[in-house]
């Protein structure tokens, strides 16, 4: 009995569903009025280990208002460093998306983050809820 609850033990923690994500950049790496951005994503970012989907938060809908003179001086690369990968890409627009369960097959309830760019800049920010999404 033993031998089997010991390597047991190792196998749950591989087994969650989500993981924290952490910028791909340092506080240092961004303009002076992004200092805050940073930590707000070492909080809050979450990401479906094998869907294409974050944990909800409570700010997904306000926080790019909340951020929205940082986000707008950042460039496609610090976007993706800071945020990580986007779920969707849509007319070269990122799209993050967020659901408070991402394994529940009702695809009703997605909320986004856009990021729209004109070029390599930052051109708009965006987010609220989808009235369809179906997550992969």
């Amino acid at each position: 009995m033993r031998r089997v609850i010991f390597p047991l033990l190792f196998l749950l923690p591989s087994c969650k569903a989500y993981v924290s994500y952490n910028p791909k950049l340092d506080k240092e790496d961004l303009p002076k009025q992004c200092a805050e951005i940073h930590d707000f994503v070492t909080e809050n970012w979450v990401r479906h280990r094998k869907l294409k989907c974050h944990r909800f938060f409570n700010k997904v809908e306000a926080f790019p208002y909340q951020y929205k003179d940082c986000l707008l001086s950042l460039k496609k690369i610090q976007i993706e460093q800071l945020f990580g990968t986007p779920d969707d890409i849509h007319f070269g627009s990122y799209y993050y998306l967020f659901k408070k369960d991402c394994e529940n097959k009702n695809e009703y309830g997605v909320y986004f983050f856009q990021v729209a760019f004109d070029g390599d800049n930052v051109r708009q920010v965006d987010a609220g809820e989808m009235e369809y999404k179906e997550i992969k």
